[in-house]
């Protein structure tokens, strides 16, 4: 029966999208984070991915929508660091074994490109982010009630074989989803749905703390306190956080606690050692090797490993370090100018609207991306999570949402009586983003 009801809303999706190439970009994007395809039994093999893919970009290329990505230096980034990848991976330990990988990297950034052409108005940038925050969030409400079920002594994992499988991966992925769930409760009318995403949001850190993931609790206190520098009312949001956090805390197993002491005693801690290992070879290789690296994912091999620790677990442990370790120091100085112009350009939209109450959404929708980014940035640090989706797409959505911007405030700045009012509905009781 799932088989049966999944490939019905697949074929749906690809008549929708003859009609209009977003549809097909949506059901991309859910497809490519979600995986729902690995919740079912008998059609996981059918590379759905690949057919909508192909529906998605012909009714693209024959319709009237944009066919470029935004203009900026954040496209051009994007676009060195797949051509740099590519180079790279001709030059890795195992090239065989990274084209593999580069095989779902390439398909990322076009993906990521294909969003970019195609969100062009707020009601595109809202839909888009709705699929995004159920392809993660779907998770993490399924997690939150797994530790709510088995009392928090079972770890919580993502689906097999994709790339937030394990529980690290997950848990920062659920993290940077947090601020996009509490945009989206802002800005949702109905008092039924901003409700029910504050279970959700209930549930997801729930799932967080049940992932056992420690670089994932450092994201989870560090988004805590960026939320708690913009609050207007500083007293009331520690409380909030006090009534939802203590009673899940409260919940947990010792074993928990005792994970995430472990973060203070890292001397003695052989995971966080290890860490440590996997840092110092991969800026060991890439010097070793400059300026190429590994080649994609080649930070998991052991034959990188054997010159400098032998016999040691086979893992980068960090989105810096990876990067490094894998595209050499070339790639790691693309990657860092990707994180510094995607936080560049969600300030400028912040600023931009500031004082525009008719593009008060695209102000609140840049501050919590930026904040999503953050939790990435943070979570990374300590987790592999180089290459995800969400990272890209939010790279290349911040150069459009710029762009959106620009063309919103030219259009407000001519009186007309056509002029739309996208004024988002007055907040509900909450903490405003800003």
């Amino acid at each position: 029966m799932r088989d049966l009801v999944f490939t019905l809303f697949i074929i749906v999706g690809l008549i929708a999208t003859l009609r209009s190439p977003f549809i097909g970009l949506m059901l991309w994007v859910l497809l490519s984070i979600m995986n729902p395809h690995q919740e079912t039994y008998f059609v996981k093999s059918v590379q759905w991915n690949l057919i909508v893919v192909i529906v998605t970009i012909g009714t693209w290329m024959v319709s009237q929508e944009r066919k470029l990505p935004s203009r900026g230096i954040t496209t051009v980034l994007v676009l060195l660091l797949l051509a740099w990848t590519t180079l790279n991976t001709f030059f890795a330990f195992d090239p065989s074994f990274s084209w593999t990988y580069w095989n779902r990297f390439w398909k990322i950034i076009a993906m990521a490109v294909v969003a970019s052409a195609l969100t062009t108005s707020m009601v595109r940038f809202h839909a888009l982010i709705w699929i995004v925050a159920v392809s993660v969030g779907y998770y993490g409400v399924k997690g939150g009630l797994f530790t709510l079920l088995t009392g928090g002594h079972f770890i919580v994992l993502g689906p097999q074989t994709t790339m937030i499988g394990d529980n690290n991966t997950l848990a920062g992925a659920l993290v940077m989803i947090l601020p996009i769930l509490n945009y989206l409760r802002i800005h949702s009318e109905s008092q039924v749905i901003r409700n029910g995403i504050v279970v959700a949001i209930v549930l997801v850190v729930t799932s967080i703390l049940g992932s056992y993931s420690r670089g994932a609790f450092i994201g989870l206190a560090a988004l805590a306190i960026m939320f708690w520098t913009r609050a207007k009312n500083k007293l009331i949001y520690p409380v909030i956080v006090a009534i939802v956090l203590l009673p899940l805390l409260h919940f947990m197993p010792e074993s928990f606690f005792d994970r995430a002491a472990s973060i203070q005693d890292y001397s003695t801690d052989g995971s966080v050692q290890g860490r440590f290992d996997s840092w110092w070879v991969a800026y060991s290789y890439a010097l070793d090797h400059f300026p190429f690296g590994a080649g994609v994912n080649g930070m998991v091999l052991r034959g990188v490993w054997a010159p400098y620790l032998p016999g040691i677990p086979y893992a980068a442990h960090s989105i810096y370090f990876q990067v490094l370790g894998e595209e050499g120091v070339v790639g790691l100085v693309l990657y860092l100018l990707i994180l510094v112009s995607t936080f560049y350009n969600f300030r400028a939209v912040a600023r931009s609207t500031k004082n525009v109450p008719d593009l008060a959404w695209a102000r609140d929708l840049a501050q919590m991306m930026q904040l999503s980014l953050l939790a990435f940035c943070v979570c990374g640090a300590a987790l592999p999570l180089d290459f995800f989706d969400v990272f890209f797409l939010w790279a290349l959505l911040s150069a459009t949402l710029r762009q959106v911007t620009q063309k919103g405030r030219q259009t407000l700045a001519v009186p007309s009586p056509f002029v739309r009012n996208l004024a988002p509905a007055p907040r509900p009781l909450g903490i405003p983003p800003t």
